[in-house]
């Protein structure tokens, strides 16, 4: 399951699973990480707010203007307030109308 990756001259091995692989383990194993539905929609409010964040040059003054281009076309398509509001209503109805 966990590859031994030798580190330095010592020759020491080191179990070391990286990310991806340990993902895909999970899933084969049928194991599937919950993500409850505030955390869904906290992940998208926060999503929202780092795009808003990378528009703005006092927030974010390094940023490439072709960065700022593409925050602002995805901002475009991005889910209103009130669409969030009905997507959290549904998550907790359950999915049911």
């Amino acid at each position: 399951m966990f590859q031994t990756i030798s580190k330095g001259r010592s020759g020491g091995g080191v179990h070391a699973l990286g990310l991806l692989g340990f993902f895909f383990q999970t899933l084969a194993a049928g194991d599937r990480r919950m993500t409850l539905p505030d955390e869904r929609l906290r992940a998208l409010h926060q999503a929202r707010d780092l795009l808003r964040g990378l528009l703005d040059p006092k927030q974010t003054p390094r940023v490439p203007l072709e960065v700022r281009r593409w925050a602002s076309r995805v901002l475009k398509h991005y889910p209103m307030d009130f669409e969030l509001d009905l997507l959290r209503k549904h998550w907790l109805l359950g999915g049911k109308k």
